[in-house]
């Protein structure tokens, strides 16, 4: 921190690989795809399994905050990140007999003269289950909050992403805006809007025809949101006998989901507009000796531009 604390700086550095090295299972084992006792371990059915696949990010952000006159700090910084996937390959386990599988594998010479093609399936049948991608992803923001007296505060700030490499993605612009204002001692009114992004990930993007996923779309579009949220809260009954605090919190949001990434016809696609509304009510009632009971209720509804009302959500929740 610097200038008698008025300005502060952060600046970080990451770095995240996760591994697969497991094996799945696709079928039981059955009459057409039976375990094979003479074979150590052999459970049947049909198995295909990773070894070695990464999955990883790594980069760095700066962050920087400033304290202005007239109650004014102000937030700026930037990310820089490289997310990537390598060595996605696939390998069967079961059956044993490669020629078994019903699917097309890899071929190699045959050596043995036995084959009329001249080539055998290469062994356990190993498949590219994704390519070799990555990208690198830029973005800054800044944002302003402000108080112009004790009880309310404005909040206010703009950020921009963008994608580079082998799965680039357009120039996306985000902002978000919010209000809190503590009208009556411990009762709080908040107005929130914010729009968000999620870009496609590696499974949408990068899985090779004839594998054993999804197909995938290499141009797909980032999702998009726009929310709007309306909140009530407050504290009541503090200390009085047994009660330290009850918190009540009332809300309503309206959330629109733009190219909404879904599986149609066994390929990964954008979707049209999927506009949700949700109703809240929640309580919590903190009592002596750290004990608290809560309870919530939740009305949504959700419709979509090219299917109508969604079904594979409840409306209410309790």
């Amino acid at each position: 921190r610097f200038a008698k604390d008025r300005v502060g700086v952060t600046v970080k550095g990451y770095a995240v690989q996760f591994v697969r090295d497991y094996s799945i299972q696709l079928f039981p084992s059955s009459l057409f795809l039976p375990r094979n006792p003479a074979v150590p371990g052999d459970l049947g059915g049909l198995h295909f399994g990773f070894q070695g696949q990464k999955i990883f990010r790594f980069g760095g952000t700066a962050d920087l905050d400033i304290n202005l006159p007239l109650n004014i700090r102000l937030l700026a910084g930037g990310e820089f990140f490289y997310e990537g996937m390598r060595d996605s390959d696939a390998k069967f386990t079961d059956p044993t007999d490669v020629n078994a599988l019903p699917l097309v594998c890899p071929v190699t010479p045959d050596t043995t003269g036995m084959s009329p093609s001249g080539y055998t399936r290469s062994p356990l049948c190993p498949r590219v289950y994704g390519l070799d991608t990555g990208r690198y992803v830029a973005a800054g923001y800044v944002d302003a909050q402000w108080n112009p007296f004790q009880k309310l505060t404005l909040d206010g700030g703009v950020r921009i992403q963008k994608g580079f490499g082998d799965l680039p993605y357009d120039l996306v612009p985000l902002g978000s805006a919010a209000i809190v204002y503590n009208f009556l001692p411990d009762y709080y009114v908040k107005l929130n809007y914010a729009t968000g992004f999620r870009s496609p990930v590696f499974q949408n993007t990068s899985i090779p025809a004839g594998g054993v996923s999804y197909g995938s779309n290499p141009n797909l579009n980032t999702e998009g949101s726009q929310s709007f949220q309306g909140e009530l809260n407050g504290r009541l009954l503090r200390n009085v006998r047994k009660v330290r605090e009850l918190e009540l919190r009332a809300d309503y949001s309206y959330t629109v989901l733009s190219n909404l990434i879904q599986i149609r016809g066994g390929q990964y696609q954008n979707s049209g507009k999927r506009a949700i509304h949700s109703v809240e009510g929640y309580a919590k009632l903190y009592l002596n000796g750290d004990h608290f009971l809560q309870a919530s209720y939740t009305y949504l509804n959700s419709t979509t531009t090219d299917a109508g009302i969604v079904r594979t959500t409840p409306n209410h929740w309790v």
